[in-house]
């Protein structure tokens, strides 16, 4: 029974089951390619929105650091037992307008009520007891995080920071507090929100608040999302992690949050999130095109395959059946002539139909040529997907095709009549008049763009080709609308800076890497030659890392030095600086326009700000991790003009302190040593 079904396929058949299983894998292959591109871009931007969200903490923490170094300032300035209202007033005030972050600043009693503040001159009791006494509870000496509440005074939204305030015997008698402004906290997450594609929220853990959100919701800021899934998935990873879950907006968005350090009293949590349909939108595109792609291919192969059985049987009957047809209802042009490897019987029928129909074609040919031809000026007019305008010498609009409603919105009537540049944007009128004065003197244009409004009110790029007439009595443009081409080119350019910000920064750290460490000292050693200035340059070793390594690994080998860095980053804060990875657990800082004295407090500062890190290193001496600095100093009485002898000396210095017992700072040649 199978031999006989076998038999009964035709040579179609067979060539279409080849074709078909020949295609087969690549149907596989395609499917297996789309499910390895959903996970790889899942995967890649749930990596993203982690290390996103850990940059937006970072910055948010900065705010609570430096609203505990003001408020730590306020305390030790001011004197609960000794207070001048007035002179504490002007000082507050002072205080609240140099630091953005805050509201208002302010004094309290243990009862709530305020003795100063930045704004009011009124005494009135802060209602939030509960916070009060956790503030100024004995074993805290810290600053506290209050809940979220809505500021009375402004109407705005706000969480109170506030430390103690001790008097004489050393008991909290009073605290120092200042309601923080959300606003600002969300403009500086602002940035990471990439125009708006991905949100960024602030959130409470503990209460389920969402506390700022961007783009802004106005029914989500400020209100509790208790069993929200998203608030479900934070409480499950409280030190941050990366989840999947409606937005507070109600968008299915993937999201990546990590805590805020520093926020003492409030599980504090930034949330970075980004639509996952925009995500695999692209990836959908992909699979939609691969989809058609191969669909296309396979039918086309099923189609070769029949067709190769069509043209040799049937296909030169068919074809000759139609063309008598053709000339029996009067159309004379039709030809049935055949290839040469036809049978001779039906290529000498095709050869008389070809003689009958041009007989009967002979008697119309000029007729229907200017019926062709005009056709094809008609079509041209009507169907171009440009548009086509004419202006006279004036440069007054006498024509403009079908296709101005396409590209302009406009009818052709409408535009008749006007000024080209009643519809061309004004910063560029001067330069399409220039262009059209050049036209006058027999100049060609080509792809000229400028921007013209559309008849909805806003504007589009179009590309310009235009010439004058033989006749010199008016002026033939075509325009097309080049928008698309414009955004691209841009975003190509937005790109490629893109790209050189990356290029000059350490991957690990965020620094700057070596290359453009090299380019800076450069450029900041020449400025100081040639203008007689000081230079330092400090070079830095972490201490025994490589047992680092060996005793913790790699990854915390890693972390180590991103906290490293980050303490780089928050001591050295003088305009001018440029801090940098120098190559595995060394780093290098340029300090343009500095004396001595200051590179060498620097460094001992931040000396010691590692040192307070506490990173565990049993592989080291000190138990911690340390640091070794080397100290370079640039002056005009130094003798040095040759920036490889300047680094060679930080060097020395450098190796100096390793040598001399580490975690020491030393300079040039042993004149001065600075240790812990």
């Amino acid at each position: 029974m199978g031999g006989g079904l076998l038999n009964r396929i035709s040579m179609r058949g067979r060539m279409t089951v080849l074709i078909g299983s020949a295609l087969a894998p690549l149907a596989l292959f395609l499917g297996v390619s789309v499910v390895s591109d959903y996970d790889t871009t899942l995967f890649a931007a749930r990596r993203e929105l982690l290390q996103t969200a850990n940059l937006a903490a970072a910055r948010e923490e900065q705010v609570f650091a430096t609203s505990r170094v003001v408020l730590d300032v306020v305390r030790r300035a001011l004197s609960i037992e000794h207070l001048d209202a007035a002179k504490c007033h002007e000082m507050l005030a002072e205080i609240k307008g140099a630091n953005p972050q805050f509201l208002s600043i302010g004094l309290s009693d243990p009862d709530g009520t305020i003795a100063c503040h930045s704004t009011m001159t009124e005494k009135v009791r802060l209602r939030d007891l509960d916070f009060i006494a956790r503030v100024l509870d004995p074993a805290n000496g810290e600053m506290m995080v209050g809940p979220y509440t809505v500021m009375r005074a402004l109407n705005r939204p706000t969480m109170m920071v506030a430390m103690p305030m001790s008097d004489n015997l050393g008991r909290h008698a009073a605290m120092v507090f200042a309601a923080l402004d959300l606003d600002y906290l969300s403009s500086r997450a602002e940035s990471l929100s990439e125009g708006g594609r991905r949100t960024v929220s602030l959130v409470d853990a503990t209460s389920g608040r969402v506390l700022n959100h961007y783009p802004p919701l106005d029914d989500a800021a400020g209100d509790l999302f208790q069993t929200h899934p998203l608030m479900e998935a934070i409480r499950r990873a409280p030190s941050g992690g990366v989840t999947e879950a409606p937005g507070f907006g109600g968008l299915e968005s993937i999201f990546g949050f990590q805590p805020i350090g520093g926020a003492n009293g409030n599980a504090l949590i930034v949330v970075i999130g980004e639509s996952r349909n925009a995500l695999l939108a692209p990836i959908q595109a992909r699979s939609i095109r691969s989809l058609v792609g191969g669909s296309l291919t396979l039918i086309i192969a099923l189609l070769a395959a029949w067709l190769l059985g069509y043209k040799l049987k049937v296909e030169p009957v068919l074809r000759l059946t139609r063309v008598a047809r053709r000339i029996g209802s009067g159309d004379f042009m039709a030809r049935g002539k055949l290839e040469p490897w036809h049978a001779p019987e039906l290529r000498d029928l095709s050869e008389t139909l070809d003689r009958l129909a041009l007989r009967l074609a002979e008697g119309r040919t000029a007729e229907q040529a200017v019926a062709a031809s005009e056709e094809r000026y008609r079509l041209l007019a009507n169907n171009i997907a440009d548009l086509v305008t004419c202006v006279d010498n004036d440069g007054i609009r006498t024509f403009a095709s079908p296709s101005s409603r396409e590209v302009l919105g406009w009818e052709p009537e409408e535009l008749l009549g006007q000024h080209p540049r009643e519809l061309i944007h004004p910063d560029e009128h001067d330069m399409v008049r220039a262009v059209f004065e050049s036209m006058k003197t027999g100049a060609s244009i080509h792809d000229v763009h400028f921007r013209m409004r559309h008849k909805d009110g806003h504007y589009i790029w179009v590309g310009a080709n235009g010439r004058q007439s033989e006749t010199k009595r008016f002026f033939v443009f075509t325009l097309r609308d080049v928008t698309a081409r414009k955004q691209m080119e841009e975003e190509v350019a937005r790109a490629n800076r893109q790209l050189a910000s990356l290029a000059s920064t350490d991957g690990l750290t965020g620094l700057l890497n070596r290359r453009a460490f090299d380019a800076t000292l450069e450029q900041a050693f020449a400025a100081a030659i040639a203008n007689g200035l000081d230079l330092c340059v400090l070079m830095i070793d972490v201490d025994r890392f490589k047992g680092f390594n060996d005793q913790y690994g790699h990854l915390a080998g890693d972390d180590a030095l991103r906290r490293v860095a980050k303490e780089l980053r928050s001591v050295l804060k003088r305009p001018g600086i440029a801090v940098a990875r120098y190559g595995g657990e060394e780093f290098a800082v340029i300090m343009p326009e500095a004396r001595l004295s200051d590179a060498l407090g620097e460094a001992e500062e931040l000396r010691q700000a590692v040192r307070r890190l506490a990173i565990d290193h049993a592989a080291s001496e000190f138990g911690v991790v340390t640091l070794s600095i080397g100290v370079s100093s640039l002056t005009a009485s130094s003798g040095i003009r040759d920036m490889a002898e300047f680094m060679r000396r930080a060097d020395r210095a450098l190796y100096r302190a390793k040598n001399n017992g580490r975690d020491r700072t030393e300079f040039g040649f042993g004149e001065i040593s600075v240790a812990s």
